[in-house]
């Protein structure tokens, strides 16, 4: 009698706690989710109005290619906005998840994008070298992975700093270490939690070569299948998405492709390396690209502009930017559904249990 006593307050202060606990929880995501869009909106904005107008080239009516204008204080003001938002994100929102925190210097900069004109001018221009033209789009997006990787790098390194120097609270997952009659309340299992940009990395290269343990080799194939399938279904959805040359359609096809490819993955094969998801819109556009340079080979004159398919219209801002942010949003959706839905079902579970007892 006395056990079963103890057994249904023990049960009852879980779960109080746990009820506790998760309306704490859905206070944080609201702050973080306000957070976050209130600071993309705002750079955002500052992007558009201020740094992409700079950015655009001589011809007005041609879309934003570093590479073909070389216009290098245009490319450093591209490149120094970008890593400027990034460690301002890194200091500011330290306490929100790392892809939360790089989505925002990433959908900031899209700003580009919005502001951009299209490929078509560029077409026209190079009617006769459409594989130099889609040469040099390869380059630049090569190029522009470098910046974007650095960019990530910047924000990882200025969370730390905002942390060690007592600026922010570093993100941490809900009920961390914490254990309760064999339930394990770290969010759904380490394969959804994320690392930062050098230990994602770090942690699949040791997973990939053997020299970690079991459970890393089995979250570094998890990452690489992601990885291929992300690219895969955001390259299917682009083409579903993507019905017209108009800037807009564009920016939002591949920016939504990779949202709902990085989303839908996440559930099938998690990527733990934010580098992975990074990378996944970058892969796209070299494909297509590829893909391109490969079907236009021969083909010239005045009219050769009509046989560049739409795949091959996005700029490479637009996959380096539009892309990169869309997989990030989902990263941060998908981390975001599968975490809450995990802890309700704790809540759940702790309710159930309890009034088992009782009964």
């Amino acid at each position: 009698m006395t056990t079963t006593i103890w057994q249904t307050h023990e049960y009852i202060r879980l779960s109080a706690g746990f009820v506790e606990e998760m309306m704490r929880y859905r206070r944080r995501i609201f702050i973080e989710k306000l957070a976050l869009q209130l600071a993309a909106g705002a750079c955002l904005a500052c992007v558009f109005f201020l740094v992409a107008p700079r950015c655009v080239g001589a011809d007005p009516l041609a879309g934003i290619i570093f590479s073909l204008g070389r216009n290098w204080q245009r490319v450093a003001l591209a490149v120094g906005s970008l890593w400027a938002l990034s460690a301002l994100a890194g200091v500011g929102l330290a306490f929100v998840r790392p892809q939360g925190a790089m989505l925002v210097p990433l959908a900031a900069m899209s700003g580009l994008c919005l502001r951009s004109a299209s490929l078509r001018p560029w077409l026209w221009e190079y009617g006769e070298h459409l594989q130099h033209l889609y040469m040099s789009m390869v380059f630049e997006v090569l190029a522009g992975a470098m910046v974007v990787f650095v960019a990530g790098c910047i924000l990882d390194g200025a969370r730390r700093w905002a942390t060690d120097n007592g600026w922010s609270p570093l993100w941490q997952e809900p009920f961390e270490g914490e254990e309760a009659d064999g339930v394990n309340i770290t969010h759904v299992g380490p394969d959804h939690q994320f690392l930062g940009l050098f230990a994602g990395i770090g942690q699949t290269i040791r997973g990939l070569t053997g020299r970690g343990n079991a459970t890393e080799a089995k979250q570094a194939r998890s990452t690489v299948i992601g990885l291929v399938l992300s690219v895969a279904v955001g390259l299917v959805l682009t083409v579903i998405l993507l019905k017209s040359p108009l800037r807009g359609q564009v920016v939002f096809a591949v920016f939504a492709a990779f949202l709902l490819a990085t989303w839908i993955v996440q559930y099938v094969s998690p990527m733990r390396a934010m580098a992975a998801i990074l990378l996944s819109p970058i892969l796209g556009g070299l494909v297509f690209y590829a893909l391109a340079s490969f079907s236009l080979r021969g083909v010239t004159g005045p009219q050769s502009w009509l046989s560049v398919k739409l795949y091959a219209q996005p700029l490479p801002i637009d996959w380096l930017l539009a892309g990169t942010a869309g997989a990030m949003v989902g990263a941060w959706v998908s981390h975001r559904m599968i975490e809450t839905s995990y802890m309700e079902k704790v809540v759940e579970d702790g309710q159930d249990t309890k009034e088992s007892i009782n009964e």
